[in-house]
C-alpha cells in the first residue's frame, strides 16, 4: 500500500515569498509606506508653509522668517528621506540601458552588485551624517532649534537605504539562484 508522501520545501516551511521571509518583506513594505507617508505629509506641509510665507509677505507686508527656515528644513527632509523610500519600490531614477541588454544571470548579478554598492555608500553616508549632526553648531534664528539636529535625516535615511538595498540585493540573488519547486508558494 502506497503511503502519500508530503513534500515540504525549505521555502514553504519558512514562509518564503519572492526569496525573502514573508514577515520581513511585510515589515519592509510597511516601513516604506510609513516613509512615503511621512514624506507626502511633509510635501503638503511645505506647500502650506510656502503659501503662508507668500501671503504674509505680499498681503500682510511682513516677513515670516520661521516659515522660510521651516521650509528649508522640510525640503531637506523630503529629498533625503524620499530617496530611501523610493529605493525599496524601485521608483527612483535609474539607467538600465546596459543592464537590460545582459543575459538574465548577468543582469541579476549586476543589479545585486549595484544594490550592495548602494548599501556600502549608505554606510559611509550614515557615518558622515552622524559627524555632520554632531559638528554643526548654532541654531536657526527664528525657530530656535539646533541646525545640527535638522540634519538627523542624513543618518536616518542612510540606515534605511542600507536596510532596503541590502535586502533587495539578497532578494535578487536568492530569487534567481534558488530553484523553485511546484509546491513552493510563489
Amino acid at each position: 500500500m502506497n503511503q502519500p508522501t508530503v513534500r515540504i520545501t525549505v521555502r514553504a516551511a519558512f514562509g518564503y515569498m519572492g526569496g525573502m521571509p514573508v514577515k520581513l518583506r511585510r515589515v519592509l513594505d510597511v516601513l516604506e509606506k510609513v516613509v512615503t507617508g511621512v514624506t507626502a505629509l511633509m510635501v503638503g506641509a511645505l506647500a502650506v508653509f510656502v503659501g503662508w510665507q507668500v501671503f504674509a509677505r505680499h498681503v500682510l507686508n511682513t516677513g515670516q522668517f520661521w516659515a522660510e527656515e521651516l521650509s528649508i528644513i522640510v525640503m531637506i527632509w523630503i529629498g533625503i528621506l524620499g530617496a530611501s523610500g523610493a529605493l525599496w519600490t524601485d521608483s527612483h531614477i535609474g539607467l538600465n540601458v546596459l543592464a537590460d541588454r545582459l543575459p538574465p544571470t548577468a543582469k541579476v548579478i549586476t543589479r545585486a552588485l549595484s544594490d550592495f554598492l548602494i548599501a556600502g555608500f549608505a554606510v559611509y553616508f550614515f557615518l558622515q551624517g552622524l559627524q555632520l549632526v554632531s559638528r554643526i553648531t548654532g541654531t536657526w534664528s527664528a525657530l530656535r532649534i539646533s541646525i545640527g539636529r535638522t540634519y538627523l535625516v542624513v543618518p536616518i535615511s542612510a540606515a534605511l537605504i542600507v536596510l532596503f538595498s541590502t535586502s533587495k540585493g539578497i532578494v535578487r540573488l536568492v530569487e534567481h539562484f534558488t530553484p523553485s519547486s511546484p509546491d513552493s508558494p510563489e
